[in-house]
């Protein structure tokens, strides 16, 4: 059964792949980028992850750039609307919350308890 795996991300994409490497890539297998406004290091995060995800057949890479995380309210109620179309979308749901600024962190972990 394919799932999603949601992972914060900010200028190190060494926490990615460790979450990655750790529960594992299937066929069918989705993972959504979360990350706040793209800056030089945040584009070769991504690059490295996507050389990284060449390997794995099928799974798909998503990037979602909050560019108003200083705007709690409006981050929170975009990072909620993205993860109800995922739950709708998969059976399972694994979210990593270890990289990014740490306000993107608070606000993904805040509209996670809001749902």
């Amino acid at each position: 059964m394919a799932k999603a795996i949601v992972i914060t991300l900010g200028f190190e994409e060494k926490y990615a792949i460790r979450a990655l490497m750790k529960r594992g890539l299937e066929r069918g297998d989705s993972i959504v980028i979360i990350t706040g406004p793209v800056v030089e290091k945040t584009r070769k995060a991504i690059e490295h992850l996507r050389d990284f995800l060449k390997y794995f057949e099928d799974a798909s890479l998503s990037i979602h750039e909050i560019d108003e995380v200083y705007d709690f309210a409006t981050s929170v109620r975009r990072i909620r609307k993205l993860l109800m179309n995922l739950h709708n979308s998969f059976d399972n749901i694994i979210i990593n919350l270890s990289g990014g600024m740490r306000a993107l962190i608070i606000e993904t972990l805040i509209a996670i308890l809001l749902l």
